[in-house]
């Protein structure tokens, strides 16, 4: 699970949504959507961006 979300954070979705599925296998009581929680992760990293960093990316 913490491999999957530092990959979300870092915008690697397609990767920490294979994770998270992998994780829901092992462990069937996750309960959640996997493209749903990537996806949040990634939009959380990038509003964790200071704003002078952020415009120059």
């Amino acid at each position: 699970m913490k491999q999957s979300e530092a990959l979300a954070r870092e915008g690697k979705i397609n990767e920490a949504i294979e994770g998270f599925k992998i994780a829901q296998k092992w462990n069937p009581s996750l309960r959640f959507d996997p493209v749903a929680r990537a996806n949040q992760l990634a939009n959380d990293a990038k509003t964790d961006i200071p704003p002078m960093i952020q415009s120059t990316q």
